[in-house]
């Protein structure tokens, strides 16, 4: 005589119908289970870092191509340390694109 298997999950009451099924749909059914692990939001540093530079590139860009006089008149000192060139902000925006492709192809951005 063959063993039985015990089923994976044993369960004391019946489950309840969807909501679903109460309104009259009976064909569509929701699953109401939910796995066992902890859902929660992962926290991915370098993504967030990306995503600050980048933002600091398209403000160092739009600063050197578009607001070069406002830039050397309202920094100061800032602007003898961090020259706002058209050539290094369009470097700076290559490089941030590069670094955000190859982030993009591993999966570690999300968008």
């Amino acid at each position: 005589m063959e063993k039985r298997k015990r089923p994976l999950i044993e369960s004391a009451r019946a489950p309840s119908p969807s909501p679903l099924t109460l309104l009259g749909s009976p064909a569509i059914t929701v699953n109401h289970q939910l796995p066992d692990y902890k859902l929660s939001m992962n926290f991915n540093l370098e993504a967030t870092l990306w995503y600050m530079f980048f933002l600091d590139c398209i403000g160092a860009n739009l600063a050197a191509w578009f607001f070069k006089d406002w830039y050397d008149e309202n920094l100061g000192k800032a602007r003898q340390y961090f020259p706002a060139t058209k050539c290094w902000c369009f470097v700076y925006l290559c490089l941030m694109l590069w670094l955000g492709w190859a982030l993009l192809r591993q999966g570690t951005l999300p968008w």
